[in-house]
C-alpha cells in the first residue's frame, strides 16, 4: 500500500512538471522578442586616428527587415546619450540631418538623407568618419552587403569625398 502511494505521488508531481512545461500560459516560446540590441557607431578621437565606436541601443523587433534598418538609423541620428558623450563618444553626423527613407533591395540597402547630411563638408577625416557610422551601422545587419547614401528622396548621391 505504502508503495503504491509513492508511484501515485511521483506520477503526479511528473504530470505538473510535464503540465507546467508544455502548457504554461505564461510562457510563450515561439513569440518573436518585442525589442532586439543593435550596435550604432559614433566617433571617438584616438590619439592618432578617428575611430568609430559601437554602442548597444534596443529597438523595436520588426520581420521587415527594412524597418529594422530605419530603426538602427534613427538611434544613429539621435546621437550619443549624455553617460557615452561623457566616454568621448560623438556624431561626425551634422546638426539637422534627418532620414527620409531606406530601400532594400538584394543586398544594397539605400539610405536617403536631407540635405543637411552633406552640407558644407570638407577633410577626409569627417568625411571618412561619417561614412563610417552609417556603413556600419547599415551593415551588422546580414541582408545588407552594400550601402548607398543618397539626398533628397534620391535626387542625388550624397557628397562625401573630401
Amino acid at each position: 500500500m505504502k508503495q503504491s502511494f509513492y508511484w501515485v505521488v511521483g506520477l503526479l508531481i511528473i504530470a505538473v512538471v510535464v503540465w507546467w512545461t508544455f502548457f504554461n500560459p505564461n510562457q510563450t516560446p515561439d513569440e518573436p522578442a518585442t525589442y532586439r540590441e543593435v550596435l550604432v557607431y559614433f566617433t571617438q578621437d584616438d590619439p592618432t586616428q578617428v575611430v568609430t565606436t559601437g554602442v548597444t541601443r534596443e529597438i523595436k523587433n520588426s520581420d521587415n527587415e527594412g524597418m529594422l534598418l530605419q530603426r538602427a538609423i534613427s538611434e544613429l541620428l539621435a546621437g550619443p546619450t549624455e553617460a557615452e558623450s561623457a566616454l568621448g563618444l560623438y556624431t561626425s553626423i551634422n546638426s539637422g540631418t534627418e532620414l527620409n527613407h531606406v530601400k532594400l533591395s538584394q543586398g544594397i540597402a539605400t539610405i536617403d538623407f536631407n540635405e543637411q547630411f552633406d552640407f558644407q563638408l570638407g577633410g577626409s577625416a569627417l568625411v571618412t568618419a561619417i561614412r563610417e557610422q552609417v556603413e556600419k551601422t547599415a551593415m551588422q545587419f546580414s541582408f545588407v552587403d552594400q550601402v548607398l547614401l543618397t539626398v533628397n528622396n534620391g535626387a542625388r548621391d550624397a557628397v562625401l569625398e573630401p
